[in-house]
């Protein structure tokens, strides 16, 4: 979990190993964007980090959240790595 205050309040970017995605609503903020202009920009393709349209949900996804806002991104093991060690 990755806490950040570039305002007066604290913004949450939740761990992209537990979330790989959050709604436009959670990512907003980082962006002061409004939810009119958030889903106009996902829309258009020209959001500031990478969306995924999942149904008629639009998601962020976490690791592209934190490497827009300047954030170290977490390296996650793929499968056949936690599989090569669990062989072990």
């Amino acid at each position: 979990m990755t806490i950040v205050q570039p305002c007066d309040r604290a913004l949450h970017i939740p761990d992209p190993r537990e979330e790989p995605t959050i709604g436009l609503e959670e990512a907003n903020p980082f962006f002061s964007l409004g939810r009119s202009k958030s889903y106009a920009l996902a829309r258009s393709g020209r959001y500031p980090c990478k969306v995924l349209k999942i149904g008629d949900r639009y998601r962020v996804v976490t690791t592209s959240l934190l490497a827009t806002v300047g954030l170290d991104v977490p390296i996650v093991e793929g499968a056949g790595a936690i599989a090569e060690r669990n062989s072990k």
